[in-house]
């Protein structure tokens, strides 16, 4: 099978296809950009055409924050160089192939007993988003790699948490519930928000409680139950945070809505709640700077 590769024309961001001695030009125009794969920070690069890697998508679900792509690496030689291009169109006015000045990119190939990259940074070195990749790469007919990315990072929709703050105890879950919390944010109704809200609002607090009061049966308790606990000893502008969190999550319970005439949860009051969350993760000292 013959390798494939891609050339970019820089100059007016034409991509061009290749598995042999021609390139054709890809109609409609694919969406490209430099990647990382497995990055490590800081990063020493120049330009996107100096980055290790390009990123040819393939789909991506803006609510479900997935992509799915190819990815290329550099071709050795002069970068750009000279490739034989045949003619867009059959009514171009050009019959033969004709010489276009490229960067030409090689397929990436997974090599046997090699891992593939479980994070991949796409963009420009200035100005990089974090990808995980989800599953195990497909090879498709073309001989290509197909990989499948989900985006990482709350999109400054929750603050960045530094783990190596939150308690040992505490740390999985407070990652996974914030994760969780983020997922709902992108794709799902303001109550399941508001619900997601809460398990972090809970679980963050009774991390924290546990740890400063060293007493690991906290880590079992419910929201209300924590903020009556912490108050006790503490007065926190946190525990307001959490009680708003509270009183939005009894509106998502029809029997709830029902006793009490409350209307249901809206768009904004699930703003509220992950605002409400944003603030107590500042206030508990775990965002990064």
């Amino acid at each position: 099978m013959l390798m494939r590769r891609l050339g970019v024309d820089q100059d007016l961001a034409e991509i061009y296809n290749s598995a042999g001695n021609y390139s054709r030009i890809c109609l409609p125009t694919p969406v490209v950009t430099g990647a990382i794969l497995d990055p490590v920070f800081p990063l020493k690069t120049g330009g996107i055409w100096q980055m290790p890697h390009l990123f040819r998508e393939d789909y991506f679900d803006p609510t479900a924050r997935f992509r799915r792509g190819r990815f290329y690496v550099p071709a050795p030689g002069q970068r750009p160089s000279d490739q034989q291009v045949l003619p867009r169109f059959a009514d171009d006015g050009v019959v033969r192939p004709f010489l276009k000045s490229l960067f030409v990119y090689d397929e990436y190939q997974l090599l046997s007993g090699v891992s593939p990259p479980k994070f991949v940074a796409l963009g420009t070195p200035d100005f990089l988003s974090m990808w995980q990749v989800v599953s195990v790469p497909e090879r498709i007919s073309t001989g290509e790699f197909m990989f499948v990315l989900k985006a990482r990072g709350s999109f400054g929709i929750l603050p960045e948490v530094d783990q190596t703050l939150v308690p040992d105890h505490g740390r999985a879950k407070v990652v996974e519930t914030l994760e969780q919390l983020v997922d709902a944010a992108h794709r799902e109704s303001p109550g399941s928000i508001i619900d997601r809200a809460r398990d972090v609002a809970q679980w963050c607090l009774a991390t924290w409680v546990a740890s400063e009061f060293n007493d690991a049966c906290l880590l079992h308790e419910d929201l209300g139950h924590l903020i009556v606990v912490i108050e006790k000893q503490r007065k926190m502008v946190a525990l307001r945070a959490a009680e708003i969190v509270q009183r939005l999550h009894s509106r998502v319970k029809p029997n709830e809505q029902e006793k009490r005439g409350l209307r249901p949860p809206m768009e904004a009051d699930a703003e509220l709640a992950l605002q409400s969350v944003a603030f107590l993760i500042r206030e508990l000292g775990w965002a990064r700077d």
